[in-house]
């Protein structure tokens, strides 16, 4: 249970995170800029939506983690909600260097982050199918 409770913590830090993107990034500077004549600005309102919508999916994610760490090991319907997250989390880390290159340490260590996630959400499935 107690690594379920750090995947439920995992996705809040991310969520405070991708709350932070707005002043990290620098997004009210930066956004208005973006595509504001193709599409009528549509590119930088979906970067808004996308990001408010990941902020809800990873609060969404820590709190099964809480409310339901039994449910998660005990249920199929758990685990498979627990190996899908780890497949996110491993896309992700996959996506890290294609998309996000710069700085070749700073692409490191977040791909190393992602992979941590991949396998936070993947241990509890491995724990049970080997106990």
């Amino acid at each position: 249970m107690t690594v379920l409770y750090l995947c439920g913590a995992y996705s809040l830090l991310f969520a405070l995170f991708h709350a932070g993107f707005w002043r990290i990034f620098g997004w009210r500077r930066d956004l208005p800029n973006l595509s504001n004549i193709e599409a009528f600005g549509i590119d930088r309102r979906i970067m808004h939506v996308l990001n408010i919508q990941m902020i809800w999916v990873l609060i969404a994610v820590a709190f099964v983690c809480f409310a339901f760490p039994a449910d998660l090991v005990g249920t199929g319907l758990g685990r498979t909600f627990l190996v899908c997250s780890s497949v996110f989390w491993l896309v992700r880390a996959a996506l890290q260097p294609v998309f996000m290159g710069g700085k070749v340490v700073t692409s490191l260590i977040m791909t190393m982050v992602f992979l941590v996630g991949a396998v936070l959400f993947a241990l509890p499935v491995f724990n049970v199918m080997f106990s």
